[in-house]
């Protein structure tokens, strides 16, 4: 009886990885829950806008979106939502000028003064960085501060942000005026 068992049990096992293929090893990558890269706060509101690396089943950047971004609106129960198509071109947006599998370069579609990249590091994940005059940070926030202005023409004080030096871990911010 146990050897009956013990063959239909094998049987059974071997079907499974021919009949249902996604149950199978995805090999070394495997897909893990959205790594946040960054996120934005402002001082209008608690709703806030987070920047996530956008993976291939492959484990490779995205080719035509490697970042997704979106609201999480915390004044409005919780709900996540994605960036309007005036916001994704004008302000909270970003634009891409290079791409590769593993890296991508680009800047925020409201200034262009500022360049960023998205790098693959040698432990996997990635990261954003961008040049300082004491080298590469890697970006962890950004605060916007408004001074006014209307809901399609905001007037913006000051951009805050928040680096990080990788080797040391110390957090530095640096101010971005308009």
């Amino acid at each position: 009886m146990q050897r009956k068992t013990t063959l239909f049990s094998f049987f059974i096992f071997s079907i499974v990885s021919v009949a249902f293929p996604q149950m199978e090893s995805q090999g070394a990558y495997e897909k893990k829950e959205p790594v946040l890269l960054f996120s934005i706060e402002r001082s209008r509101d608690a709703d806030r806008i987070y920047y996530q690396v956008n993976l291939t089943p492959e484990g490779r950047l995205h080719p035509g979106e490697p970042v997704n971004i979106f609201w999480k609106r915390y004044t409005a129960d919780g709900r996540t939502e994605p960036l309007t198509r005036l916001q994704q071109n004008r302000s909270y947006g970003l634009k891409y000028t290079e791409i590769t599998p593993w890296q991508a370069s680009f800047h925020f579609a409201a200034f262009k003064e500022k360049s960023f990249t998205l790098k693959q590091l040698p432990d996997g994940s990635y990261r954003v960085f961008t040049p300082t005059p004491n080298g590469e940070k890697e970006l962890t926030k950004m605060y916007v501060m408004f001074a006014g202005g209307s809901f399609l023409m905001p007037s913006i004080e000051y951009v805050t942000f928040f680096l990080k030096d990788t080797p040391t871990g110390v957090i530095t911010t640096e101010i971005f005026n308009p």
